[in-house]
């Protein structure tokens, strides 16, 4: 067999350097921007041996650190660390007719939304990375002279030695410039729209966006640090490896070739759309490879580009049903693994207007018992009595109806004002009812075994000094009294408050009272939007506070089933 990669080292035209096990050497067929450069194993070594090796693989970060500092200290313009050069890398090999006969080589490419005017020997030549900010494609090519060539050889020969990078100092710039608003990247794993599974510094989930391979994944951080910096930690890397190796024994079973006979796995670090450079959320992309066509509940795949280049641009958006099918073929296969380090996801919710639960929730559990006792749902809440208190009339709970940590929910400002909306026509709709002149609200949750696992809910209960009446259908009127009145709030059994359980008589007519009399939000509006401005919203919304509550209101749907 004759591999191009087996070139020994001596005879490598633009090698860079070596190391005990690699020799580094640079593209000649393309340098949109300076420096874009390939790892190559010394000896004939299929990628998944390599990647396989715990040893290996850590010389390899080595070596993208030390290439990294190189590349930037030589072409760099921006702050002191030139964090204004990013770095794609890439595992590929898609160009071996037979997967088997692959020898591992992975390109890293530098990108930079800078041009780079150079003279060299009187010769003006500019680099321009003009795919920068656009998905990766690694089927571009350019021509770059000889003399160009030579060039960046020397640059980053040059630059190799140069004195090391203080890596405290580097951990402390990156960290001090981070920031993870508006990253959606930091999305904890249970709000993913296709989760598969978590360890300590990452969860793995399906590429929702793009399904071309099917099985395409994102192993991302679940901590907002920056993709150039997540190399300068040992034991981030480690799991990292831990990581893949699972995913390869998955995939190679997802395709069902654990010989691995038709399928390649492309590992990829494409950074060039995110964020603000300096502060690109570490993630990777797996893709899968497989001469075979698979067809998964009626879907048919076929990768017509097999042999070539990869390219990022080819995409295929699954739809809800198909992302949910390859998701449980991957969630069956993952129960016949044994991985302490991991925690299976079972949840799914691949279009956010959808309602997504948790198995072994309270909240989630309980959606069916609770048509009985609800009051009316909306777009994203359920309110309904609570079932085993109603000492006073009308106590509830509002409760998110997909699963949603109380953290995340303070997030979303659409679901903060909702939730106030509901509280205004909670509160104001049983005052008609029974002369409330006092609402509480209450985030509990206290009783939540894994707090990490709290579903949003809220506490309303109603207060008054005066009698509080409710008729019968039979014209009995009971009359109680809030003892609780004037006196602090306390729920606790165990400290004096007596939770009282009604009838099922009396709940449905608290339930008949309260739709009877519910109050229009449309003809409160301006109400609506002093009293939120009065619990203090306006200082999240600023100055479009009103139209972002109209449009909230006008869009809200009140439904009793």
């Amino acid at each position: 067999m004759s591999c191009l990669s087996c070139l020994n080292p001596s005879d490598e035209k633009y090698l860079i350097y070596c190391t005990k096990n690699f020799k580094i050497v640079l593209d000649e067929t393309c340098q949109l921007f300076p420096g874009k450069y390939l790892i190559v194993a010394k000896n004939h070594s299929h990628p998944n041996d390599i990647y396989g090796d715990i040893l290996l693989f850590r010389e390899i970060q080595q070596i993208k650190i030390q290439m990294e500092n190189a590349i930037r200290i030589a072409f760099g313009s921006g702050d002191k660390y030139h964090r204004e050069i990013r770095f794609n890398y890439c595992r590929l090999g898609n160009s071996f007719k037979d997967p088997k006969d692959e020898h591992y080589h992975e390109y890293g490419i530098p990108t930079s939304p800078a041009l780079l005017k150079v003279i060299i020997k009187g010769y003006e030549y500019t680099f321009s990375y003009h795919i920068f900010g656009k998905p990766f494609d690694n089927t571009i090519r350019s021509r770059t002279p000889s003399l160009i060539l030579e060039w960046i050889l020397s640059q980053i020969k040059d630059n190799l030695n140069t004195s090391s990078v203080n890596i405290a100092e580097l951990k402390l710039q990156y960290l001090s410039s981070i920031s993870s608003e508006d990253c959606k990247s930091c999305t904890p794993i249970l709000y993913e729209m296709a989760p598969l599974f978590e360890s300590n510094f990452f969860k793995v989930v399906l590429n929702d966006a793009n399904q071309w391979c099917f099985g395409r994944l994102h192993i991302v951080s679940k901590y907002h640090l920056d993709i150039d910096l997540i190399k300068y930690y040992d034991e981030i890397i480690d799991e990292f490896w831990e990581i893949l190796q699972l995913i390869h024994k998955l995939i190679y079973k997802f395709y069902d070739d654990e010989e691995g006979c038709t399928t390649r796995i492309h590992i990829c670090q494409l950074n060039n759309m995110t964020g603000q450079i300096g502060n690109s959320h570490a993630h990777f992309h797996v893709i899968p490879r497989s001469k075979k066509s698979l067809t998964i509940n009626g879907f048919e795949m076929k990768d017509e580009f097999w042999g070539q280049s990869f390219n990022n641009n080819i995409r295929y958006k699954p739809s809800s049903e198909l992302l949910n099918s390859i998701r449980i073929k991957y969630l069956e296969l993952l129960k016949s693994f044994t991985c302490k380090s991991i925690k299976i996801i079972d949840i799914f919710n691949p279009n956010p207007l959808e309602i997504s639960r948790l198995k072994g929730c309270f909240q989630c559990d309980n959606v069916d018992k609770d048509k009985d006792i609800m009051l009316f749902k909306t777009n994203n809440f359920r309110c309904v009595l609570r079932a085993d208190d109603q000492r006073v009339f009308g106590r509830s709970l509002i409760i998110s109806l997909n699963h949603t940590h109380p953290e995340e929910f303070k997030k979303n400002i659409d679901l903060v004002i909702e939730q106030n909306l509901i509280e205004v026509i909670l509160h104001e709709t049983f005052k008609k009812c029974y002369g409330y002149k006092r609402g509480q609200y209450l985030r509990l949750g206290n009783l939540t075994t894994d707090p990490k696992m709290e579903h949003a809910h809220e506490h309303y209960i109603p207060s008054t000094d005066e009698d509080i009446i409710l008729s019968l259908e039979t014209g009995e009127k009971i009359v109680i009294k809030d003892e609780r009145w004037n006196k602090a709030t306390n729920i606790n059994p165990a400290e004096g408050y007596m939770k009282v359980k009604r009838s099922e008589e009396i709940m449905n007519m608290i339930i008949k009272h309260f739709r009877n009399n519910l109050i229009d939000i449309y003809q409160m509006k301006n109400e609506i939007i002093t009293t939120l401005r009065n619990k203090g919203l306006d200082i999240l919304l600023v100055s479009n506070m009103e139209s972002i509550v109209s449009n909230i209101i006008d869009s809200m749907q009140i439904v009793f089933d």
